[in-house]
């Protein structure tokens, strides 16, 4: 643990790969930060996240504890999770998400205590359940392969995994597609931070439904960094036969959001949740660009 004194002081090397800067004066309380969610797997070694969980000791245990955040909003409680939201401060020309610096101040009883925090943070997510409920799914890397080459996926539906990449196939242009579009070609999309929807009709779709999915397109928000509509919304055509898989989708319901590394599951086409989930992790795949139209 740093022990901080009047000046200002940078401990080194800290577990969880995040420099943290004490503001004021000493203070009998202490800030913990780690990464939680499922995060974004962005190399062999390097994990990032925006979710991060924040804990404080050392206060009254009878006092209120209350946060603030340089990004907006307050939390209460000795331990809170906050989503900080960093596309509009980041760089979109580097192609991947670069920390930017946010406030965290935590009062209790009559002290009050404020570090800097570099978000999305590095590190492993702590492996602990989705603070949203989502469900954390295992990375299969991003490899890219040549089309036509024959992918397999641990994870059906993936959400990672080799892909193909070449002009017209993948990614694929965003949008309602009336057809079963192969994961070999959206994973692409999940990588560049889209969201994918993938629905099942258990035959032929009606025309109301895909007036519904044409209209629960048109109303996703465009991407903050890109000012698109980072969304693919397709049949699940299951993962390739000769891989020995067979679809587990629609098991989990009849409708499945996907953003790297996550899925979550709806029993109705529920357009409110669906967008909240696309929200959440739209511009957070490990590849920061844009799709093609």
């Amino acid at each position: 643990m740093a022990v901080w004194g009047a000046a200002l002081l940078v401990p080194a090397a800290l577990p969880w790969g995040c420099d943290l800067l004490n503001i004021g004066p000493p203070s009998s309380l202490t800030i913990t930060a780690t990464p939680t969610g499922c995060g974004t797997k962005v190399s062999s070694t390097r994990t990032i996240s925006w979710l991060i969980r924040l804990t404080v000791t050392g206060a009254d245990p009878a006092a209120p504890i209350e946060w603030f955040f340089s990004d907006g909003g307050s939390a209460t409680g000795p331990t809170v999770v906050h989503d900080f939201d960093t596309r509009a401060l980041e760089s979109s020309l580097t192609g991947e998400h670069q920390p930017v610096d946010f406030d965290v101040t935590v009062t209790a009883g009559g002290e009050t205590l404020t570090q800097t925090i570099e978000v999305p943070m590095r590190g492993d997510p702590d492996g602990g359940p989705d603070p949203n409920g989502d469900i954390c799914v295992s990375d299969e890397g991003r490899t890219h392969a040549a089309n036509g080459t024959l992918l397999c996926y641990l994870n059906n539906p993936p959400a990672s995994g080799p892909h193909y990449s070449a002009a017209g196939v993948a990614p694929v242009g965003a949008g309602f597609f009336d057809e079963a579009l192969t994961p070999e070609r959206w994973v692409h999309d999940l990588e560049h931070g889209a969201v994918i929807l993938l629905y099942d009709c258990g035959g032929p779709c009606s025309d109301e439904l895909k007036a519904q999915l044409q209209a629960l397109f048109d109303s996703a928000p465009v991407s903050p960094r890109f000012n698109e509509r980072k969304m693919v919304i397709t049949r699940y055509s299951g993962v390739n036969p000769a891989c020995g898989g067979t679809p587990s989708f629609p098991a989990s319901g009849p409708y499945l959001a996907i953003a790297w590394n996550v899925q979550r599951s709806f029993a109705t086409l529920d357009t409110a949740g669906i967008i909240d989930f696309y929200n959440r992790h739209v511009d957070r795949g490990p590849e920061d660009q844009a799709i093609p139209p």
